[in-house]
């Protein structure tokens, strides 16, 4: 081989050789998120939607926007700057579709859902709705969704206010939740959510009504003319209702029918038909609650109820017994009540 073919080979390796070393030193630089504004950039949301990267956020300026359907498929943030009115026209399955992971939606008004939805969270996680207005049929709905939060929002005049179906580890917080003609909120095969801080008045049905689910905490809400308070049914086991101001619902505060396994403790329950109603229901625990001017019982026991433990509440002024017991269960402990009258 000559000399010039012995330098060509070496040039030739120096060369593969530098390309190699550069390409090992290439960083890859992710676009910053940037602000989309409607109607500045694009006139409707959908369409800054579908421009955006994930990260991104939509700032939406004041204005009323009848866009039926919004679709969200991306990470990113919508925000409402002024009034800002988001109308479903009542098209399609609801006015806010969430079909993505870590959004964020606030400060919108958001009305007249398809299928009287507002926004459908479906089957994702990390989502934050908040200060939010869903009015004229326009509910909030989780389904199948995880660790999502629901703070802050107002939601009034639908037919039900905020729906979970086969959810967990939701929380459902500091919300006015008012004036729909059905439950305020209602958990169906959903476990282990969080609702707490949240005023729930006024509701033409049950204020919170729990079915065939477990593990979920109800804490420190308020809880006023309604139809009924909080209902525990179709089997639900293992929830906690702790610290809860009960009051003036047309029905009863608390039943339990069938529930089985879940705590009552340290509620205030007053100025509602009934205060507690336990039937059909084993092994509850009914403690250190304040009863009290409820217009019929205070706690009632009855239907082939077993194992229940009611011990240490003040239950006084029932307009007919503060503790009523139809005799038909068995091994239900009754112990250190403060009460006047029973009718056992």
């Amino acid at each position: 081989m000559n000399n010039k073919a012995q330098i060509r080979i070496m040039l030739t390796l120096f060369l593969f050789i530098s390309m190699l070393t550069s390409a090992s030193n290439v960083q890859i630089v992710k676009a910053e998120p940037t602000i989309i504004l409607v109607p500045d950039d694009y006139p409707r949301i959908q369409d800054a939607i579908d421009a955006a990267r994930a990260g991104d956020t939509i700032l939406v300026l004041t204005g009323y926007y009848a866009e039926g359907q919004v679709n969200i498929t991306k990470p990113l943030t919508l925000l409402g700057k002024g009034k800002v009115i988001v109308d479903g026209l009542q098209k399609g399955w609801c006015t806010l579709w969430v079909t993505s992971s870590e959004v964020t939606i606030k400060g919108l008004a958001v009305i007249n859902g398809g299928h009287g939805v507002g926004i459908e969270l479906d089957s994702v996680r990390n989502c934050v709705i908040e200060e939010n207005v869903f009015t004229k049929n326009a509910c909030i709905h989780i389904n199948s969704g995880r660790s999502n939060r629901l703070s802050k929002n107002i939601v009034t005049d639908n037919d039900m206010g905020i729906t979970l179906a086969m959810a967990s580890h939701n929380v459902i917080e500091q919300n006015i939740i008012s004036d729909n003609r059905y439950s305020g909120i209602k958990l169906w095969l959903s476990d282990c959510n969080s609702i707490r801080e949240n005023v729930v008045k006024n509701n033409g049905w049950t204020s919170i009504y729990i079915d065939c689910s477990y593990w979920n905490n109800i804490s420190e809400n308020i809880i006023e003319d309604n139809f009924g308070g909080i209902a525990v049914a179709s089997d639900s086991m293992y929830n906690t209702i702790v610290e809860n101001k009960i009051r003036n619902n047309e029905y009863s505060g608390i039943v339990l029918g069938p529930g089985h396994y879940n705590v009552v403790k340290e509620n205030k329950i007053t100025g509602n038909q009934y205060g507690i109603q336990i039937w059909q229901s084993q092994q509850n625990i009914v403690k250190e609650n304040r009863i009290l001017r409820n217009t019929c019982w205070g706690i009632s026991v009855t239907h082939w109820s077993d194992g229940n433990t009611v011990s240490e509440n003040v239950v006084l002024h029932s307009g007919e017994y503060d503790l009523h017991w139809d005799q038909s269960g068995h091994c239900n402990l009754w112990a250190e009540n403060k009460y006047k009258t029973k009718d056992w």
